[in-house]
């Protein structure tokens, strides 16, 4: 029945192909306009042919949906005898969904609403796959063709809209997801040869040109379908990730070389052999995401003493996000004396993010009213001036901050500080601020310095409240700028202020 079905359709086309070529335009334009309205099915199909899109059994590009709505019909319900038939003709169908789901959105000109609709089209398509408890709600022979189709046409969706990887992204971390699902969940329990056939048709988009200028998602996808390898079919991951090397320019090649060097050594932890793993490791240690990949493996599998020798060992350059690498470890591990003697190492290497974690512990192990001294004297000759500003207002140190701001006579540096120091040293205060701030100000030459003088006077006030002290600036500076007309005209915005306070 489904061939005879398949047969009709056949000719279908081939008649409509020869009514199309013996036709005027305008009686063409009628006919297809009719056959669209009398069949969603036909207008979808129709629809694929007019834009050039194949519609073949082979996963391409192209799917379709009614231009009513962005659902896609339901899928047939999990039957582990379903007929491979059946499977093909709902791929068949599938495709056609998302072809003409995804020329509704070409039609908008991907505007945002084009977008919306076609995010929400793939979830919902993807939802009659799994549901979100990871459960499978169709075959496994139709839901993972499916989910290469989704991929596919929105790799294709950002070659022709600059903006969609704003809007799409999630939607390709979730169809990523789903294939990851649909692996778990049954296609790494497939007999080899099963398993083999999926892994081919996954290695046919992966070198496909969808993926162009879009490395970085060509190599997570089949990073997600790797636990569809075997050892027996390792070998037509690397060489399928060869060729695209091989299509390297001048511009991609050093790219593609390490996506492919990743892919590699993902591929032999996901078959579970860690020799092979080990010796791309530690021939490729330089890379430092290799490292990375390397020092998670070793923590993994307990190998704790290796993996902090491994964060030890890298460059300068690299030695905060791995001394943060070190200290989560650390953390986990429950060794405190380790962690807490790295924290402070971090510290006084300008790391000043671990103050607090720092300090809590020693607080917990009631050490920090015999630590804090000393560290305040180191942390002064090992910090920039900004770092060890920043600490003493946190610990309230105004005393210690005021005499850094006398120290430095940096007007950038009060200006920083003003709003956390005031209340605590104002009368100190008030003559550095004229002094290194308002005079040296009222001085300078550049066309923004009156803007900036005056809101060096208005943020004073604003903190201070003290329009007494701001009024004697303001009429000391207008005998000073008497004749400028951009500063007076600056002092009189301030005026009106401090009439406004008074």
């Amino acid at each position: 029945m489904i061939r005879k079905e398949f047969e009709m359709a056949n000719n279908s086309q081939q008649e409509l192909l020869k009514t199309i070529n013996q036709a005027k335009p305008e009686k063409l334009k009628n006919v297809l306009l009719k056959m669209g309205s009398l069949d969603p099915d036909m207008a979808a199909l129709i629809l694929a042919i007019f834009n050039d899109i194949p519609v073949d059994l082979d996963i391409d590009a192209g799917f379709e949906v009614d231009h009513d709505t962005v659902e896609a019909d339901p899928l047939p319900s999990t039957n582990p005898d379903t007929d491979p038939q059946a499977i093909e003709e709902e791929i068949r169908h599938v495709r056609g969904v998302i072809s003409n789901q995804l020329q509704i959105a070409r039609e908008s000109d991907w505007d945002w609403n084009g977008m919306n609709n076609l995010v929400n089209f793939f979830s919902d398509l993807l939802g009659e796959v799994i549901d979100d408890t990871g459960e499978l709600k169709v075959p496994f022979a139709l839901g993972f063709p499916v989910a290469l189709m989704v991929v596919q046409n929105q790799m294709k969706v950002f070659s022709e809209d600059s903006l969609s990887p704003m809007t799409l992204e999630d939607s390709v971390n979730n169809v990523l997801g789903v294939i990851i699902d649909l692996i778990n969940e049954s296609g790494s329990h497939l007999p080899v040869n099963e398993r083999e056939k999926y892994l081919d048709q996954a290695l046919k988009l992966f070198g496909s040109p969808v993926f162009k200028d879009l490395e970085a998602f060509r190599y997570e996808f089949i990073d997600d379908v790797l636990g569809l390898v075997t050892q027996q079919t390792a070998n037509k991951v690397i060489k399928a990730s060869e060729r695209i090397m091989k299509q390297s320019t001048l511009w991609d090649e050093d790219q593609r070389k390490k996506h492919h060097l990743m892919l590699r050594l993902h591929l032999y932890l996901a078959l579970g052999d860690l020799g092979v793993a080990q010796e791309i490791a530690i021939a490729n240690m330089d890379d430092d995401d290799v490292r990375k990949q390397w020092f998670f493996v070793l923590k993994s599998r307990h190998r704790y003493d290796e993996a902090k020798e491994l964060a030890l060992d890298v460059p300068r350059y690299l030695r905060k996000e791995w001394d943060e690498l070190l200290s989560n470890m650390y953390q986990e591990l429950g060794e405190t004396d380790e962690l807490i003697a790295l924290l402070r190492k971090r510290l006084l290497n300008h790391q000043t993010a671990v103050y607090q974690q720092y300090k809590q512990l020693l607080v917990e192990r009631h050490e920090w009213q015999r630590v804090y001294p000393d560290l305040l004297k180191q942390l002064e000759t090992k910090l920039s001036r900004y770092e060890y500003g920043d600490i003493l207002a946190l610990e309230r140190e105004y005393s210690k901050l005021f005499e850094q701001l006398k120290k430095y006579q940096s007007a950038p540096m009060i200006r920083n500080y003003l709003r956390q120091i005031y209340p605590a040293v104002k009368n100190k205060m008030i003559p550095l601020y004229h002094d290194v701030v308002l005079i040296p100000q009222s001085q300078k030459t550049a066309a923004n310095v009156p803007k900036q003088l005056e809101k060096d006077l208005s943020n004073f006030l604003e903190i201070s409240h003290d329009a007494t002290t701001v009024q004697k600036w303001v009429d000391e500076l207008k005998q000073r700028l008497s004749g400028q007309t951009s500063f007076l005209e600056g002092l009189e915005i301030v005026q009106t202020q401090i009439n406004t306070v008074v």
